[in-house]
């Protein structure tokens, strides 16, 4: 595997040479020291060049870093004034290109506060012309999780509790893919998500970063905390999708009513023990096929 040494070097060898290219900028967790970086980082590269025409045309540049293993999208898109190219390579780096017409630096420049892809870190590794003197420094605090306002935070409980209704009636018809779609992907990856990202945040004054899909949760949590969201996880089991469930009720509840403590929001104890009672005696129905459900 190549390492970050030989990427940055060969990356600055082809800059160098190519006239078209005038500022080569790394960005995102290589660029800030205080992300955790191993050799599956990308490398996030921003090149700003005078014509961006070549690379719509081919992605034959792209070779000049290593044999291509797999790269996204397979064609270049074209939005006038930049592009995009993720390339993983056959010997391991991935680099991900944002190519851009250099007058779009005058974008970043200008704006009143960096761009949050900017402002979680970015080093100028070449600037041929002087273009990046300007710009203002990172302070690496983007994506950092907000405190929600009363709406925000009473919107999402409610529509938790609506929303698991769904898990329960299609595990109810033996419907499983689409139970796992409202499981895994609406009540882990949107309410539990953002349950668990703001009980980070309060515990930390509103200055934690849990990360791209809550990737930093499991260091940033108590141990204990972690083992419960491990137990909202399932296989193929409807049995095991049934405790999830439960247990996603369990460990939301107890998120979301101590962010509202901490916030002086009121949590809908009633509620989730409602909608609990109806969740549960679904189960009892599903579990005894001769029963009739209310």
């Amino acid at each position: 595997m190549n390492t970050t040494k030989d990427t940055v070097k060969r990356m600055m060898g082809w800059a160098k040479e190519n006239e078209n290219v005038r500022i080569v900028m790394l960005t995102s967790s290589r660029a800030n020291p205080n992300a955790e970086v191993d050799a599956l980082s990308d490398y996030d590269i921003e090149l700003y060049v005078k014509q961006l025409e070549s690379f719509l045309e081919s992605d034959e540049w792209l070779e000049g870093f290593g044999a291509v293993l797999v790269r996204w999208p397979y064609e270049p898109p074209d939005n006038k004034d930049r592009t995009t190219r993720l390339v993983l390579y056959e010997d391991g780096p991935r680099i991900d290109f944002q190519i851009k017409g250099v007058q779009t630096l005058a974008e970043v420049a200008t704006a009143p506060r960096l761009p949050d892809s900017h402002d979680m870190g970015y080093q100028v590794l070449l600037d041929k012309d002087g273009m990046t003197k300007g710009l203002k420094p990172p302070t690496y605090t983007a994506y950092r999780t907000k405190a929600p306002t009363k709406s925000e935070y009473e919107a999402l409980v409610h529509d938790f509790w609506w929303d698991i209704t769904y898990v329960a009636k299609y595990l109810f018809r033996d419907q499983l893919f689409f139970a796992k779609y409202m499981l895994d992907d609406s009540l882990h990856h949107h309410y539990l998500k953002t349950a668990i990202s703001w009980y980070i945040g309060a515990q930390n004054g509103w200055q934690s970063n849990p990360g791209t899909y809550g990737r930093w949760f499991k260091k940033q949590l108590e141990p204990e905390v972690w083992s419960d969201i491990e137990g909202t996880f399932a296989a193929s089991d409807l049995a095991e999708n049934w405790n999830a469930m439960f247990k996603a009720a369990e460990v939301f509840g107890m998120l979301a009513s101590k962010v509202g403590e901490h916030l002086g929001y009121a949590y809908p104890f009633e509620l989730g023990r409602n909608v609990t009672d109806y969740l549960s005696e679904l189960r009892r129905t599903a579990d005894s096929p001769a029963g009739n459900f209310r």
